[in-house]
């Protein structure tokens, strides 16, 4: 078979265009999924849900339990988003331990008898999970909001640094 060189510069100026746009759509796809990988978490149930509590571990970290679709409920380890809260753990000053315990009684007793509890847009790094971050608001208001207010938590930003307990 005999083709002209025209014919020849056509194909493989297509297979170049061919390649060159493989590669483009590669090179998408990649930083896409290095995109999604870095985003870390997502929102798996988006909306308001309304939840059952089922324990309190800490002023911010609630077990409650969920139902997601009709006839389906799962538990999820709440995780109250962009709050900082005081820390019970051996390493930290009595102080901090005492007010962490103060903390977790008043989400206890912020929780207990609302006549509803909900969270919104549930977010986790996978729908496996059972960590998972979302805002929690009662009949009270929200949760977060009123850690703060009572001098339970402060905002995420502010420095680990800075002591929960003031100097004497």
């Amino acid at each position: 078979m005999i083709t002209s060189s025209r014919t020849l510069r056509f194909a493989n100026a297509s297979r170049f265009r061919r390649a060159t746009l493989r590669a483009v759509m590669a090179t998408v796809l990649a930083l896409f999924s290095v995109a999604a990988a870095q985003a870390g978490e997502y929102v798996a149930y988006p909306g308001i849900y309304p939840v059952r509590v089922m324990a309190v571990e800490s002023a911010s970290r609630i077990v409650v339990e969920v139902p997601v679709w009709t006839g389906f409920t799962r538990v999820f380890t709440i995780t109250i988003p962009g709050v900082a809260v005081p820390r019970d753990f051996s390493g930290a000053p009595q102080c901090e331990r005492d007010l962490a315990i103060r903390a977790k009684k008043f989400t206890e007793s912020f929780l207990a008898h609302p006549a509803k509890v909900q969270v919104r847009d549930i977010r986790m790094q996978d729908s496996a999970d059972e960590d998972a971050v979302a805002a929690m608001q009662t009949d009270a208001g929200s949760l977060a909001d009123a850690l703060r207010k009572r001098g339970f938590a402060r905002p995420i930003g502010e420095s680990a640094a800075t002591p929960w307990c003031k100097a004497k």
